[in-house]
């Protein structure tokens, strides 16, 4: 600080030559005196001396009068912002922090766009050091800054002349996500930190619904932090408002990964990095209510993301997870057989201001059905593997497609996963998904009897991979040969397969069990109707 070794008369004869020179200045050459003499005033609100910080203030007050009345004017915005984030960090003068965020919040609203870009890096420096308030003021501005360098802004933005081009074509000019991608760095945990902290914010943006206010119900998979970050002090967002961000945060991402897809490098770690980062994200813009973010989400999962995302990554797959349970207490604790040596991560407590549900039907699915794609997610994944098979089969609110994916997800891990991990729930697995069967017997729809079909064959395959589960279940085999006189044609061959697994999984049978399996054999194989007489 310059004034480290003044006294209290050195700063105030300091103070009366700005004011002369902030005097002096008419309103053409303002710009260029504010450019030194603001930065230097707000440092000196930091002076320990009341009698100084008055004078000062009284100057600093004149200033923003002066600045007001002059739209046009430009504020060193660079050095605003390095000072208010070196005192917030440093837990410097309280005065100085209050001040350059007033200023801070003028000099970015009145800058070029080209700025705005430029300040990025600034903006996201050790982000998530500083409390949710003040990175929720700074990622106003980093949003701001993301919609500066798309096309994507409005009808009548023009993008500036050095950003035309590339960026203008989704290409970008710099990799700047790419600057947090030091995994051999002594700071890489931090550079990591900073920018999550940012794509957490981009997503919950991506995610938020059209007219959502803090006293409304918190949208499905989104938390009570993620809807006042969102806001940012606003009562709620419309959707003419929501539009331009979601297209332009798309744009911005999608810039990063397009080189790399078009020079076939899926290889390269630090695109995994990013795509790994970005795919929750990628997954709800496709279930956007507008349209456009619908189309442009799309591309961006399936050519963008999709290809680069490493399925072997567990923290990835976990976050795929999230969607689907979210991560509430309850999401977890009232699984009817959550195991009692959860693992750690389920242990630590969520605040409930961070606490997210799970997410809407349309996201969960497409989560399924990219988990389905992962031998990590069912082999390294434990509990969550077993508990998304128990929400899909268990809540009652589910509809039959998201059941319908949690039955091709559950023979997934059948053929897939390691026995160990869901053996000790195979029996309870069971129960439910007979259950399922009983219930559906009646229903006739081709969506109904297609999950049907899917039941016969998934308990079939959950008793031969689990056989200490069908010595409990005498009256199995019975119910399937019973579905063959009953059950509509195309259904049989389902109700065969299952059998086969079932006739797999009890056999070599216990002599004790011989008997009453040649009399329920005979039984069928003097029946009228052919499929189950055959089958006898």
């Amino acid at each position: 600080i310059f004034f480290r070794n003044m006294n209290p008369n050195q700063v105030l004869g300091l103070v009366d030559k700005l004011t002369v020179r902030l005097a002096s200045a008419d309103d053409t050459k303002l710009e260029g005196v504010l450019d030194t003499l603001l930065p230097q005033l707000l440092q000196l609100l930091g002076f320990p001396d009341a009698n100084v910080r008055n004078k000062v203030m009284e100057l600093v007050n004149h200033v923003n009068i002066r600045v007001k009345a002059l739209s046009s004017i430009k504020l060193p915005v660079n050095k605003i912002l390095s000072l208010w984030s070196t005192a917030l960090l440093n837990k410097g003068s309280p005065f100085i922090v209050n001040f350059a965020n007033l200023y801070l919040k003028m000099a970015y609203d009145r800058a070029d766009p080209a700025d705005k870009s430029a300040l990025l890096p600034q903006l996201v420096k050790a982000i998530s050091r500083h409390t949710r308030d003040n990175q929720t003021f700074l990622l106003g501005m980093v949003l701001q800054g993301i919609m500066s360098r798309t096309a994507h802004y409005s009808k009548s933005f023009e993008v500036p002349a050095h950003l035309k081009g590339d960026w203008a074509s989704g290409k970008p000019t710099e990799d700047f996500l790419y600057q947090y991608y030091k995994p051999t760095e002594a700071n890489a945990a931090s550079l990591d930190e900073d920018i999550t902290v940012v794509l957490q914010y981009l997503r919950a943006v991506i995610s938020y619904p059209a007219g959502t206010g803090l006293a409304d119900k918190t949208p499905a998979g989104m938390s009570p932090v993620d809807v006042r970050m969102v806001l940012n002090g606003k009562d709620s967002l419309s959707s003419a408002e929501l539009l331009p961000l979601k297209l332009s945060i798309i744009s911005f991402l999608r810039s990063h990964l397009q080189r790399h897809i078009e020079a076939k490098q899926q290889g390269a770690d630090q695109h995994k990095w990013l795509a790994n980062k970005v795919l929750c994200l990628a997954i709800a813009s496709t279930c956007d209510p507008h349209h456009e973010v619908v189309t442009a989400g799309d591309t961006f999962l399936k050519q963008y993301v999709t290809p680069v995302v490493d399925f072997d990554s567990q923290e990835s797959m976990l976050l795929l997870y999230e969607l689907i349970l979210g991560n509430k207490p309850s999401s977890m604790g009232e699984l009817r057989f959550a195991p009692a040596d959860i693992s750690a991560r389920e242990q630590q407590p969520v605040p409930i201001e961070l606490q997210r549900s799970p997410s809407s039907e349309a996201i969960q699915l497409k989560a399924l059905a990219l988990l389905s794609k992962s031998v990590v997610a069912i082999n390294e994944c434990w509990p969550e593997n077993v508990f998304v098979v128990q929400r899909c089969f268990s809540d009652p609110s589910n509809k039959r497609k998201l059941l319908s994916s949690g039955l091709q997800f559950l023979m997934w891990m059948l053929n897939n996963g390691k026995p160990e991990s869901y053996k000790p729930y195979a029996a309870d697995m069971l129960e439910i998904l007979c259950r399922l069967r009983a219930q559906s017997s009646s229903a006739a729809s081709h969506e109904a009897q297609s999950v049907r079909g899917s039941l016969y064959v998934a308990i079939g395959y959950l008793c031969k991979q689990c056989k200490h589960i069908v010595a409990n279940q005498p009256g199995l085999m019975e119910s399937y040969f019973e579905s063959l006189e009953t059950e509509v044609g195309h259904l049989k061959s389902s109700i065969q397969e299952g059998l086969a697994h079932l006739c797999t999984a009890m056999w070599p049978l216990e002599p004790s069990k011989q008997k009453q399996y040649a009399d329920l054999f005979l039984k069928y194989a003097t029946k009228e109707k052919l499929d189950a007489c055959q089958l006898a």
